[in-house]
């Protein structure tokens, strides 16, 4: 509730909301980021257009670097590629599990407590962060247009 409360209390937050939902209404203005990230994986197919042969890192898409950094490793090594970066990735998160569980064992629960808040912490963030890139949430019929 406190997140819609804020969102319809500003207008330049429901703009971006929107122009997420619907990034092709607005390529140029709100839906920048989002449709050069679309692009960027569209580009990059199933396996990829090579490794530092992406276009869309030089200075099209924003944030390459951070933000976007899934999108440009959908360009160069393709959706199979993103794959298994993503489930690198997710095993590292999973990792501090074990950890975790090793030192509820040894009866240490705050070093259990941070070590699995690490791992959730990353893997929630982490997985907002890939699902933006992605465009996840958007109804079909917006995600992609001809």
């Amino acid at each position: 509730m406190g997140f819609v409360g804020l969102v319809l209390s500003s207008p330049y937050r429901m703009q971006r909301i929107f122009g997420f939902m619907d990034p092709w209404s607005d390529p140029f203005g709100r839906g920048y980021q989002l449709s050069h990230a679309l692009i960027a994986f569209g580009r990059g197919e199933w396996f990829g257009v090579g490794l530092g042969a992406s276009v869309e890192k030089l200075l099209y898409l924003p944030e390459a670097h951070t933000d976007f950094l899934l999108a440009v490793i959908g360009e160069e090594l393709g959706i199979r590629g993103g794959d298994r970066g993503d489930r690198a990735f997710s095993c590292w998160c999973c990792g501090h599990s074990p950890s975790g569980r090793q030192a509820v064992a040894l009866e240490r629960p705050y070093p259990a407590l941070v070590a699995q808040g690490i791992g959730v912490w990353f893997g929630v963030q982490s997985f907002i962060n890939m699902g933006v890139n992605m465009a996840c949430c958007l109804p079909r019929a917006s995600r992609f247009r001809s």
